[in-house]
């Protein structure tokens, strides 16, 4: 974050920005929401293939079925973090991060594991094969990408019910 600046704001507005406020959010990412500053998630995975953007859709629909989470969209240098957290106590229980480069993009998965870190699924890169990428823990790529958003799904799960 760049050069901080305060703000004097009325009682109501104060009250306004704190309602609006979910998780782990500040008032500068309600106020970057509220004056269109922050990208939404359609125009990050703009920055994906069809297919990618599709299986990332899929995988934040997924993601958001596990229970009651918050989406928060935070942007970075190359990358733009979409995290999910928990409603209860603001913990991120998952987090989709999508990586732009001048001639290719991709996304990774992380969940909360046991350990409280956020552990990486796998990464989905286009190909001229089609989309490829790795669930860790097994041996190559993934089979397909149902193979994967099973993997997200089931990891998310054990993370929700362990940390939310």
């Amino acid at each position: 974050m760049g050069k901080q600046k305060q703000l004097r704001v009325s009682e109501a507005v104060h009250d306004e920005l704190e309602r609006r406020k979910s998780g782990d959010q500040t008032y500068d990412d309600v106020l970057r929401e509220l004056l269109g500053l922050t990208p939404n998630l359609e125009q990050l995975l703009a920055y994906l293939s069809d297919e990618q953007a599709d299986m990332a859709r899929t995988v934040v629909s997924r993601i958001e079925k596990v229970g009651e989470l918050n989406r928060n969209i935070e942007e970075g240098g190359t990358a733009h973090v979409v995290s999910f957290t928990s409603t209860d106590n603001g913990k991120v229980i998952a987090e989709l991060e999508i990586k732009q480069g001048p001639s290719t993009a991709e996304f990774t998965v992380r969940y909360r594991n046991q350990r409280s870190d956020l552990e990486p699924i796998g990464t989905v890169r286009e190909s001229k094969n089609g989309i490829v990428g790795g669930v860790l823990g097994t041996p190559g790529q993934f089979d397909s990408p149902d193979e994967y958003v099973d993997a997200v799904q089931r990891n998310v799960e054990r993370a929700y019910v362990g940390w939310a």
